[in-house]
């Protein structure tokens, strides 16, 4: 049922999403265009991933508020409409949404971080 492990889920995000999402915020103004192009495919890829998830689960189990239905309600409803608005500004970004894209990639670190030292107690 699962395309990830919770573990490589978490590793993903600390590997892979949070970089890029420093990268971004640090090259506000010089992120190269194919760099947006292939992020806003990746986020694509995430919204369908999530929207595929919250179905299978809701045909699984019915319509509830459990935990990985949440995550993937947070994802689809909350973390795709903002990296939308991210990869749709061509590149450039004012300081403050930069400042917000840290923020965001630092939460991410934190979370997924301590999701995997939960799992290791």
């Amino acid at each position: 049922m699962y395309l990830l492990t919770p573990d490589q889920v978490n590793y993903f995000h600390i590997l892979v999403v949070a970089p890029l999402l420093l990268y971004l915020a640090a090259n506000r103004q010089n992120t190269p265009t194919f760099v947006i192009y292939g992020l806003g495919l990746a986020v694509l890829g995430g919204v369908l991933y999530h929207a595929m998830r919250l179905y299978q689960r809701i045909d699984y189990e019915g319509l509830s508020l459990s935990y990985p239905n949440l995550v993937n309600l947070f994802h689809l409803l909350i973390v795709f409409p903002i990296l939308y608005c991210v990869f749709s500004m061509d590149g450039k970004m004012s300081s403050r949404r930069a400042t917000m894209i840290q923020t965001v990639a630092v939460g991410v670190l934190l979370y997924h971080a301590y999701r995997l030292y939960q799992r290791t107690l």
